[in-house]
């Protein structure tokens, strides 16, 4: 979806342009406000039809024959500096737009796969857009400087928008480029305090983990996250309780509640207990919410998008308010509830007031690193546990390999009123010492990992790819992490999970789990370090909640995968499933 943004963001004026005159025109003529010339009446209805029809035909045909064989003596060419190859197409001007907006996926996956080389271009609305796959390309590509390639106007604008700061503001004034600009997220999302963050998650984890289900029938009785996702508690056999509930709201709710206090103290929590379910709507309408569409136009999504953010910025703007009454030493009584600022939240405030960003400003910035990291975590919880349990024995392996690094012990029933378990979690030792976890973590990266890297070519230049490819001035150069992941030139059985292929073990050695040539970083919506921070979070999350809970199916025939919906960073699943959750018999204090 990335490459219709940039075609739209290129193309909005004419598109509205066309858009407003056609309307006009169909008004005027139904209307009878523009007469019809006595001439262009002579033929009936019927001959009218069949001509528009034949028409059409003929100019479609010629525009296929005519890109075909301008595809043809591109493949085909010897020059010692080519262009891409063009795929043919049907409709001039538009190009592929159509197929594009008929099957984005299936479309991109069928060039990448019948060209000759593993780069193609498109021609969208009169733009060339050349997607590049090739390995080799796309290192060369990062080689190069904005002075050849530039993404910054182009993204820049994007997430301005689509976080609701709006278009108006030009690219140079003080609000965009202090609140969106790569060395914004770069200084806020950077390492140490990421590494102050993680130990604030890990203490929720080991609170909210432990008793992530209460087997209470009563609404009130539940934790908001099972609530939320309609748990239902039922005994088994033996007296034995389970919870039936929907595995992604589950998670979407209970990894919320234990990241967001984190970026944002705890107050904003408790004051809106809708934060996490806005944020996956936000989230389910973002493309449209980056296109800057008008909510008045009729499509779909955009009203509930837009009043989805609207809360969140409404709410991150309080937020922001009550630090700036806190850190200037103002009576903060009304405000004692939101006054545990972390730093990361105090670095980004205090970044965007020396940039004089405004209000509305620093809530956008805000919201994009609050959703970035919740729906990067989210999303990737949900799928290494949907594979994991899918997978006969794949549950207890990784258990029984993270059970040093994520160890739950049951402590002594004293007084008679059990209690919850208790949680140890090595986060280092899940990111370097469980290759198995580590290779479900890299298989659900290469399936589910959506993100677009988009620069606009500033001037003509060549990379070398086997032979020189040439590209020009005003084309668009993008590179997705997925086309790349899942290509069977690369990946036997692409499109099936098979971690095993990330372990390599030689003999005398212990095994270990690499990336080889996986795309895993890049892409426009990529915010300073939050994939990182996400993949330690989501290896201790999953490794956690397999330490304590026993996750499954709700039928014996097995769990079915959901097909993926695209988003911006990890896709997200088309429909929840309902599992069955159980406490794990842990034994005594002394065993896991």
């Amino acid at each position: 979806m990335e490459i219709l943004l940039a075609v739209y963001h290129d193309r909005k004026v004419l598109l509205w342009d066309v858009g407003f005159t056609v309307t006009g025109l169909a008004i005027a003529l139904s209307q009878s406000w523009i007469p019809i010339p006595e001439s262009a009446r002579v033929w009936d209805a019927p001959t009218f039809y069949a001509a528009i029809i034949i028409t059409t035909i003929v100019i479609c045909l010629s525009t296929r024959l005519w890109s075909g064989r301008r595809h043809q003596n591109a493949c085909s060419s010897r020059a010692e500096n080519r262009a891409v190859p063009i795929i043919p197409y049907w409709v001039p001007f538009f190009g592929h737009v159509f197929q594009f907006l008929w099957g984005k996926s299936s479309f991109l996956k069928k060039a990448r796969d019948t060209s000759m080389d593993e780069n193609f271009t498109l021609k969208l609305a009169g733009i060339s857009h050349v997607v590049v796959n090739s390995p080799s390309a796309i290192k060369a590509l990062g080689e190069k400087d904005s002075t050849f390639a530039d993404d910054e106007n182009f993204v820049l604008n994007a997430r301005k928008i689509a976080f609701g700061l709006g278009g108006k503001l030009p690219t140079g004034s003080a609000d965009a480029p202090a609140a969106f600009s790569n060395a914004f997220y770069d200084k806020v999302i950077a390492e140490p305090y990421i590494e102050e963050l993680i130990p604030k998650v890990l203490g929720a984890m080991k609170e909210n983990i432990p008793s992530m289900m209460t087997f209470m029938t009563s609404l009130v009785d539940q934790t908001p996250w099972e609530r939320a996702a309609e748990t239902q508690a039922v005994e088994g056999a033996g007296n034995r309780m389970f919870a039936m509930t929907n595995l992604l709201v589950l998670i979407r709710e209970l990894a919320g509640n234990m990241i967001t206090p984190a970026l944002t103290g705890a107050g904003l929590v408790e004051d809106y207990p809708g934060l996490h379910a806005d944020l996956q709507q936000f989230e389910d309408y973002f493309y449209l919410m980056a296109s800057g569409i008008p909510r008045w136009v009729p499509i779909p999504g955009i009203p509930s998008g837009t009043i989805a953010r609207k809360r969140l910025l409404d709410q991150l703007a309080a937020l922001g308010r009550a630090y700036n009454q806190v850190s200037q030493g103002a009576d903060t009584s009304y405000y004692r509830h939101l006054s545990d600022f972390p730093t990361m939240f105090a670095v980004a405030q205090e970044t965007l007031a020396n940039g004089d960003a405004s209000t509305q400003a620093r809530a956008s910035a805000h919201l994009s690193i609050l959703w970035a990291l919740n729906s990067s975590v989210r999303n990737l919880v949900f799928w290494l546990l949907v594979h994991i349990i899918s997978e006969e024995g794949l549950a207890e392996r990784v258990r029984k390999e993270a059970k040093p690094y994520a160890r739950a012990t049951q402590p002594p029933n004293d007084f008679g009123v059990p209690e919850p378990p208790l949680l140890d979690v090595d986060i280092e030792g899940l990111t370097t010492k469980c290759p198995l976890l580590e290779a479900c973590y890299m298989e659900t990266i290469r399936l589910y990992d959506s993100s677009w890297t988009v620069r606009k070519v500033k001037q003509d230049f060549s990379i070398h790819d086997d032979e020189l490819v040439q590209f020009e001035e005003g084309q668009y150069v993008n590179v997705s992490n997925n086309l790349h992941n899942t290509s069977s030139q690369y990946y036997s059985e692409a499109e099936k999970f098979m971690p095993k292929r990330f372990i390599s073990a030689e003999e005398g050695q212990t095994a270990k789990a690499e990336w080889g040539t996986v795309r895993h970083e890049g892409g426009m919506w990529s915010l300073g370090g939050t994939m990182g921070l996400a993949h330690k979070l989501s290896l201790a999350i999953v490794a956690s909640l397999l330490a304590v809970w026993e996750i499954e199916p709700m039928s014996e025939a097995g769990l079915r995968v959901p097909r993926r919906r695209e988003a911006p960073l990890i896709a997200g699943p088309k429909r929840d499933v309902r599992v069955k959750i159980s406490r794990r018999d842990l034994g005594p204090a002394n065993r896991s």
